[in-house]
């Protein structure tokens, strides 16, 4: 290994022995995104306590229009769809951090609830939840 990722990993080991401040952070926030997710219908996929956040939307175009929509709210978002993953199975991720805020995410859960409503209206269209 490389000097610099031993030191970087001790780096980390000390950090979690003093605190576990973090981590608790971390999976309280997963809680909360995931969790406000799922009340509105959304499919979110994953284990409950896994900070990558994927939310299927099914069709790939649809999955576009909503990262587009979600960029034009300030919210960054990625949309996978195929080759990356199935037919049929696009979807948009979101990575949760410790760092995040309450009102960083409920600005973020409020603009995926908002985005996914608008690209349903717009096209007249259900996602697969």
């Amino acid at each position: 290994m490389a000097p610099c990722v031993v030191s970087a990993s001790m780096k980390v080991l000390d950090i979690l022995e003093q605190s576990d401040e973090l981590r608790e952070n971390l999976m309280k926030n997963t809680h909360y995104l995931r969790e406000t997710f799922a009340g509105a219908g959304l499919a979110v996929l994953g284990h409950d306590d896994c900070p990558i956040v994927p939310v299927l939307l099914g069709d790939a175009v649809k999955a576009k229009q909503m990262s587009e929509l979600l960029m034009d709210r300030g919210i960054y978002a990625v949309n996978f769809s195929y080759p990356v993953v199935p037919h049929g199975a696009a979807r948009i991720r979101f990575q949760v951090s410790a760092a995040h805020t309450q009102k960083q995410l409920q600005k973020c859960a409020a603009a995926v609830i908002g985005s996914s409503k608008e690209v349903q209206e717009r096209f007249n269209f259900k996602f697969c939840f």
